[in-house]
């Protein structure tokens, strides 16, 4: 497969389908699925500084008051993995603008919800809260990066809080990972260890696909994938102090990210996408551009911040970009930068969806994806 992964080719992609998207959306939303696109935004404004993109994000912002604006699927709460998300936009446009008005919100927010502990029993009485508690593997993208960054953002002028910080979102993450809250109650389980991926919810744990296969769904594999590459780089930039009260938590995502990536190398398909069922590739054998850019931003994440070997994982990298940029509609690009095969908005492996098929969500990762293989390209 011909791949253009010279700098120039890859940020030509990115900005294609970037304007078609910004053309077509004036003002993204600021739920989940905004939050998505504007983090994939920003990858692509920090690996072209073209400050259009860094224009938009701050219109965006403008646009909902640097605010997070109770999405429908949370109850109200601001402090729902599927609100804060935004905030995640909001911290890094602050990075570029430094206007402390920008995080006022998120950081409020966050820090009120770092004081409301996931309080559920077991996996048979579970209250699956999504105010309080982290139940679905999606919410480790949403919800544990933006804690990491508002975490870093106050360490110096709250370092007593900055901790408080931290140890929540670690205390949501074991709940979410390992089923054990601060109660020490089983909860969610969703790590597993012999399959080296999180499921989506535990509803999932024992279930089969048709053709015999544990239902593990590859955007939401990608979420937790993300979301460990995510954190991390906010860990890696911690001042040393800050830095080694946080070993612990460094050790364990990177533990997890590692352990996933070696597995999802082997479900990679021979065209170089991954399928929406990773364990049963034939109940749904079209490519899907939301997983297949998730592991590609995880695997040039990985080896441009040298916890994966480049000999091991950039060619699978590579590989899942050409994949993804293979002559529409084969691929996912179409000849007017309109993003396709994107599976919609879900909790399961399915097949509704096609080519034409898009959403801000999905742009979203393509841009973090192709944003990491123009870091891997300029380091190579």
């Amino acid at each position: 497969m011909v791949l253009n992964a010279t700098v120039a080719g890859v940020l030509g992609v990115l900005a294609s389908v970037n304007s078609y998207f910004q053309l077509t959306t004036p003002v993204a939303n600021n739920d989940w699925t905004g939050g998505v696109y504007m983090i994939g935004n920003m990858a692509a404004y920090r690996a072209s500084g073209n400050t259009s993109l860094l224009g938009y994000a701050q219109n965006w912002g403008d646009a909902h008051k640097w605010s997070l604006t109770g999405y429908r699927g949370c109850h109200g709460s601001l402090g729902c993995p599927d609100n804060i998300i935004a905030g995640q936009g909001y911290v890094e446009v602050h990075a570029a603008k430094q206007n402390a008005t920008y995080v006022a919100s998120i950081a409020t927010v966050v820090r009120q919800a770092s004081q409301r502990p996931c309080g559920v029993a077991t996996n048979n009485t579970q209250r699956k809260d999504s105010d309080a508690c982290w139940w679905w593997v999606d919410a480790l993208f949403m919800a544990l990066p933006a804690y990491a960054k508002v975490a870093a953002l106050t360490h110096e002028v709250d370092p007593a809080g900055a901790d408080d910080v931290w140890r929540a979102a670690r205390a949501q993450y074991n709940t979410t990972a390992y089923g054990t809250n601060t109660s020490g109650a089983d909860a969610f389980n969703l790590w597993s260890d012999a399959d080296s991926m999180f499921y989506r919810d535990d509803s999932f744990i024992g279930k089969k696909t048709p053709n015999g296969g544990k239902v593990f769904w590859a955007r939401g594999v990608g979420w937790a994938f993300g979301a460990m590459a995510r954190t991390l780089d906010v860990l890696h930039e911690l001042p040393p102090s800050a830095a080694a009260a946080r070993a612990g938590d460094r050790a364990e995502y990177t533990a997890r990210f590692v352990s996933m990536a070696a597995k999802l190398k082997t479900l990679q398909g021979a065209d170089g996408c991954w399928r929406p069922s990773l364990e049963d590739p034939k109940e749904f054998s079209s490519i899907e551009t939301t997983g297949t850019s998730l592991f590609v931003f995880g695997m040039a994440w990985g080896v441009n911040n040298n916890i994966l070997p480049a000999s091991g994982y950039a060619g699978v990298a590579k590989q899942g970009w050409a994949c993804l940029n293979q002559p529409w509609p084969t691929g996912a690009v179409a000849h007017d930068g309109r993003l396709g095969w994107c599976q919609p908005g879900g909790a399961q492996p399915n097949g509704n969806f096609n080519s034409s098929t898009t959403s801000d969500f999905c742009v979203g990762t393509f841009l973090l994806a192709g944003s990491e293989v123009v870091k891997m390209a300029t380091l190579a």
